[in-house]
This record gives C-alpha cells, sequence and structure tokens, in this order.
C-alpha cells in the first residue's frame, strides 16, 4: 500500500498544501510530509484521520493507495461503487473551485 501516492492523488485534486492537510486532519505537518515521501507508513488512525480530512471515503483513500493489479475487481457492483465514489469525489472538488 502506498498511502504517500494516495495523499500526494487526493491533496493534488483539492489543491491543498500539506500544512492544510495536516491541520484538518490534526496530524504534524512532518509527519504528512513523511507519509507522503514514502518514508512512514500511517497507522490505520491516521489513516482515517486523512482521509477525513480530504473529505474522501477511507475505502477510497485505500483503494488509491494499492496496486491495482492485486485487486479482485471482477465483481461488477464492487466497480460501479468505486467509480460512483471517486465520480461525487470529482464532482464535488468542481463545485468547491468554482465557488
Amino acid at each position: 500500500m502506498d498511502f504517500g501516492r494516495a495523499l500526494r492523488t487526493c491533496r493534488a485534486i483539492r489543491g491543498w498544501p500539506q500544512e492544510l492537510v495536516a491541520e484538518k486532519a490534526r496530524l504534524s505537518t512532518s509527519y504528512v510530509s513523511l507519509i507522503e515521501s514514502g518514508k512512514r507508513v500511517p497507522a490505520p488512525a491516521s489513516v482515517s484521520k486523512l482521509a477525513s480530512a480530504l473529505n474522501v471515503p477511507e475505502s477510497l483513500f485505500s483503494l488509491l493507495a494499492s496496486d491495482l493489479s492485486t485487486l479482485p475487481l471482477a465483481s461488477g457492483k464492487t466497480f460501479d461503487q468505486l467509480a460512483r465514489s471517486l465520480l461525487s469525489l470529482l464532482v464535488e472538488v468542481g463545485s468547491e473551485r468554482k465557488a
């Protein structure tokens, strides 16, 4: 799992600096930086805090951290749920940027 990649992706979509993510997640900026650079693997509680701070479902945050080649996406229902979550996130971010 590459939570650094997930964090960079979500942060880039939002257009937020690391400091803002850290503040919203109630984590130190240095810890967020270490996660993003791949030097630390976040504890499950930190994963929850980051996903919540970024307003991303934790399951989507974990998906973004996963190696997609190892995921069993054979179930159409699972893929549909993931696609809807991602679409919802993108629409929400687009609306925030217009406001």
